[in-house]
């Protein structure tokens, strides 16, 4: 996700495509990014079942650039909180890719840490009352 290892596990939308319609984890909700007609990359979420998710984006290299990972992130964020109930949100970042952490962070997430050269970004539920986000 964001640089960690995705483009060789998903090298084409063909393969992006064939991971939509057969999950490999029925706690992985994944949505496909379209624009029109073509599929152009995918968000997902793991409902981790302790309150958190863990969200992977992804964007055919044709496509960077074009802020399809963050428009899809909001429909994924907004299905995290709402339809699942999450209390937040984890993703990761490779340190160098510079246009992942300002996607990441525009859509809302801070950075909790930086290590090993992957930064861990938290976006906490925003209906959650203090004494209960976590």
């Amino acid at each position: 996700q964001f640089g960690l290892g995705y483009a060789e596990m998903y090298p084409t939308l063909d393969s992006i495509e064939y991971a939509l319609a057969h999950p490999d984890n029925p706690k992985k909700y994944v949505f496909g990014i379209w624009e029109g007609q073509t599929l152009v990359g995918e968000n997902s979420v793991l409902d981790c079942e302790d309150g958190s998710g863990l969200i992977e984006s992804m964007v055919g290299k044709e496509f960077a650039r074009e802020r399809f990972a963050a428009r899809g992130r909001a429909f994924l964020i907004d299905f995290a909180f709402n339809q699942l109930g999450l209390d937040k949100l984890i993703g990761h970042a490779v340190a160098d890719n510079k246009a992942s952490r300002k996607s990441v962070e525009d859509s809302g997430f801070t950075l909790e840490k930086e290590e090993a050269g992957v930064c861990t970004y938290v976006l906490k539920n925003p209906t959650l009352t203090p004494s209960k986000a976590i």
